[in-house]
């Protein structure tokens, strides 16, 4: 989904990019949802975060973009790592529970 972003790595679950003047951390399982929120931080560290909304109207992480000039590329390499580890966990949970299901 990128617009003219470099992958700086991939997983299955998550995207890492490089632009001009963002890290940008995207969710791979919710990028082709639409955007119904952005969010900014407004603290020492300015970042802005993307979100959809599932069916009750709770919002969903769809990307973060963490400005070059105010965060490290180390803290979005970490997010990059720790949404990959959260949606695998998710995916395992889920198949766990599908096979569960399935031996009923």
């Amino acid at each position: 989904m990128s617009w003219g972003w470099t992958v700086i790595e991939e997983s299955d679950f998550a995207v890492l990019y490089d632009s001009p003047n963002y890290w940008i951390v995207e969710d791979k399982t919710t990028r082709n949802l639409p955007v119904t929120f952005t969010g900014e931080t407004k603290t020492l560290k300015n970042m802005t975060v993307d979100f959809t909304e599932d069916e009750k109207g709770n919002r969903i992480f769809v990307r973060a973009y963490f400005p070059k000039g105010q965060i490290e590329y180390r803290l979005a390499r970490r997010a990059f790592e720790r949404l990959t580890q959260d949606r695998r966990r998710e995916f395992q949970r889920l198949k766990r529970l599908m096979s569960a299901m399935e031996v009923r």
